[in-house]
């Protein structure tokens, strides 16, 4: 009996992996910036909200005031969006 109590406290102490949060998707948009350079394509941006859970029309709004941003510069020559001077992208 007692290795199954200590077979249930260990998988109890697990941690849980990352899951999507349509009230906050901007740490999985950070993490996937860290993974591709700092740029994120406009329809890469709506896949990882989509992910997160965001609906469609706050995507829509997500995405307009994304691209707003001081810190956002749109690169004509490979359609992708360019993040610098965050805290994540410098």
């Amino acid at each position: 009996m007692r290795p199954v109590l200590l077979l249930l406290a260990a998988l109890v102490a697990l941690p849980l992996p990352a899951s999507a949060d349509a009230s906050n998707p901007w740490p999985a948009v950070d993490r996937f910036l860290q993974m591709n350079g700092c740029r994120i394509s406009e329809a890469q941006l709506v896949d990882v909200l989509r992910a997160e859970g965001v609906d469609t029309w706050t995507i829509n709004i997500m995405v307009t005031n994304y691209a707003k941003r001081d810190t956002v510069t749109f690169d004509n020559q490979t359609g992708t969006y360019r993040v610098t001077n965050t805290g994540i992208c410098t």
